[in-house]
């Protein structure tokens, strides 16, 4: 994502727009409930490993779910 972006996103949570929305165009989605997530598996110095997640259901994108978990490596 390049700086002017960063800076037209700050700029538009600073007048109380939204950051972003993601759109349902397609007609199968119209009327179902999507959850937009991504995961992450980082190796940390010490042998184990860490998974986070983040979730929302909000096509604003604007509450969202986060989590991690330390997972031990074997």
């Amino acid at each position: 994502m390049s700086a002017a972006s960063k800076i037209a996103i700050q700029m538009n949570i600073k007048v109380g727009s939204i950051p972003w929305e993601v759109q349902k165009k397609h007609p199968y989605f119209k009327n179902k409930n999507m959850m937009y997530g991504a995961l992450s598996i980082s190796k940390n110095s010490k042998g184990g490993y860490t998974l986070a997640f983040v979730g929302t259901t909000n096509s604003e994108c604007s509450k969202v779910f986060g989590d991690c978990k330390k997972v031990a490596s074997k």
